[in-house]
């Protein structure tokens, strides 16, 4: 499944409304090379690392791209006024060197570093905070969710260059981070766009940042290529500059080549299908030259099937939380953790970790029962009409719908048959369709299709709002299964303007059970990470975060002996 990190998701969706606290421990076979220390780390400056892509990412661009790939990447060329540490959760300054919060929690005062400069040289200022959130706002623009994230806030304002003041106009749990870690654009680099929305929605490469790293425009070859690369930025303001001289991800969309490369090594790291899995970590060969991490991370998140109620703007049989709930009894999770993910995975009841406070304990998940579903089926009106083995409505209108899913996950394929095989006991016509992710995006953000399996990050407090409030199924790319409650939309308003953390985790409670009831998605594993890295990394190690080989400043590094250009 994919899990979606959307626009403003690696920088806000991930960070601001999936939380971050306590993770299990991992299992690692092979030795753990986490002896790192700051001089270690600049000593041992240069080389590059390199990582895969599944797919070429469609654009670079920030605020376009549904699409994980492309965030990955754009990490490292933007930064925000904060940032979180990925050990401790904590928040820490990164272009604001300090806030302060007023005490009625709705006035976020930030104080900007006065030494920095974007990667080509023009300075930061307070502006380009104002420009950034500006520009999310203008509706010329079209930015994918980019006003309805921040509507909250009443407004933003620069009493001086270096100083920037949100105000919100209602309270919000997660206040901070949403305006800490709004990615900031640079004015003069993109204020020529707002003449010409087009040209910036149809660009690919318009990217200018003051992080550490910059695109290899050449190298690239503006995204047409089979690798994206990053290099050092040489104007870079921080302390940390960035261990590698080079950043590069290798388009790989088959698994078996993926591994192929890491063996030969051509990949320092690459994630692995749970059947591989499971014969790699006693594989000596792959033991001798690699870390192999097995672990269940805090915001490990969950996949599911997202179940459309409105599709190319007709209603489908799953308008109907019946049929959903239905369709879940069909669908036997125990058995998709048995065979698909070989174990290497929980089954899933709701979006919210089975270790946090916002899982209600109480509620009983739903178990495989195919005369449950038969029965409910046949209450709503379906029956086999027509002796042909497929059941109908009253109308006569057979079972029957497409199932969409990334045609490069085996795991998805997987499921997908198990899926189609149990759905076709109780009468039901299920047909594949699978898609190269960058369609199935597309097919989202249209609403044309009839179910899908897919997934969301996670963590030990989630704001779901985007994902199920009924606001964001016009013209949102988040509430793309048109789900629309408003004993739920109710709640989940009640519930992000609760500051108090225990009562909020009440209502969190509560917003589970009418899901639970409701199954707009059935909620299908939680997986666990399963990673090999080549021993030349050092200092690799497991964060809340998972591992922190994506984590800013950079903390692992290459000895110079061992290094590749």
């Amino acid at each position: 499944m994919i899990i979606r990190c959307f626009v403003l998701s690696v920088a806000l969706i991930s960070s601001v409304f999936l939380g971050a606290d306590q993770q299990n421990s991992p299992s690692l076979v092979g030795k753990d090379n986490t002896t790192s220390t700051a001089g270690q780390l600049e000593v041992n400056q240069g080389g590059q690392f390199t990582r895969s892509l599944t797919a070429r990412p469609p654009t670079l661009t920030p605020f376009l791209t549904l699409i994980s790939e492309s965030e990955r990447i754009k990490k490292y060329i933007f930064e925000s006024l904060l940032r979180q540490d990925p050990s401790t959760g904590e928040m820490e300054g990164s272009l604001a060197k300090s806030w302060s919060v007023s005490e009625d929690g709705l006035t976020y005062t930030f104080q900007l570093n006065k030494n920095v400069v974007f990667s080509d040289g023009e300075s930061f200022d307070a502006s380009d905070v104002l420009f950034t959130y500006n520009f999310l706002m203008n509706k010329k623009m079209d930015i994918p969710g980019g006003s309805g994230f921040l509507k909250t806030i009443e407004s933003v304002t620069a009493p001086n260059p270096y100083e920037v003041v949100f105000k919100y106009a209602e309270p919000y749990f997660r206040s901070l981070k949403l305006a800490g870690f709004l990615p900031i654009l640079p004015e003069h680099y993109y204020k020529e766009y707002l003449d010409d929305p087009a040209k910036f929605r149809s660009s690919k490469t318009l990217v200018l940042g003051t992080g550490p790293y910059q695109l290899d425009r050449e190298a690239s070859s503006n995204l047409t290529g089979s690798q994206v690369v990053l290099k050092k930025n040489p104007r870079y303001w921080g302390e940390s500059k960035g261990t590698f001289d080079k950043l590069v991800w290798k388009v790989i969309d088959n698994s078996s080549a993926r591994l192929v490369a890491f063996r030969n090594g051509e990949l320092d790291t690459i994630e692995v299908d749970p059947k591989v899995f499971a014969v790699l970590k006693n594989d000596k060969d792959i033991l001798a030259k690699s870390n192999v991490f097995e672990f269940m991370k805090a915001r490990q998140g969950y996949t599911y099937i997202g179940w459309n109620a409105v599709s190319n703007g007709k209603e489908t049989f799953f308008a109907d939380k019946r049929v959903r709930l239905a369709m879940t009894y069909l669908t036997d999770k125990r058995k998709i953790v048995d065979q698909v993910y070989k174990g290497f995975a929980e089954v899933a009841d709701s979006p919210f970790s089975k270790r946090g406070e916002q899982h209600n304990k109480a509620i009983k998940p739903y178990e495989y029962n195919v005369a449950k579903a038969k029965a409910i089926l046949e209450d709503v009106g379906f029956k086999d009409r027509d002796g042909d083995g497929v059941i109908e409505d009253k109308s006569g209108k057979p079972f029957s719908f497409k199932f969409t899913y990334a045609s490069e996950r085996e795991d998805s394929r997987l499921v997908a048959l198990m899926l189609r095989d149990a759905y076709a006991r109780a009468g039901i016509n299920m047909t594949l369709d699978p898609q190269l992710s960058s369609r199935l995006y597309d097919m989202m953000d249209e609403k044309s299709y009839e179910a899908l399996t897919s997934g969301w990050s996670g963590g030990l407090e989630l704001d779901i709002y985007f994902m199920f409030h009924s606001d964001e199924i016009k013209g949102s790319l988040y509430n793309f299964i048109s789900y629309r409650n408003d004993q739920l939309d109710a709640l989940i308003n009640t519930t992000r303007k609760t500051v108090d953390a225990s009562e909020r985790m009440a209502l969190w409670r509560r917003v589970h059970q009418v899901l639970h009831d409701d199954q707009p998605y059935t909620f299908l594993v939680h997986r666990k990470s399963l990673q090999l890295v080549n021993k030349r990394l050092r200092n690799v190690k497991v964060t809340q975060s998972g591992l922190n080989l994506m984590s800013l400043p950079l903390e692992i590094y290459v000895p110079k002996s061992e290094q590749k250009h």
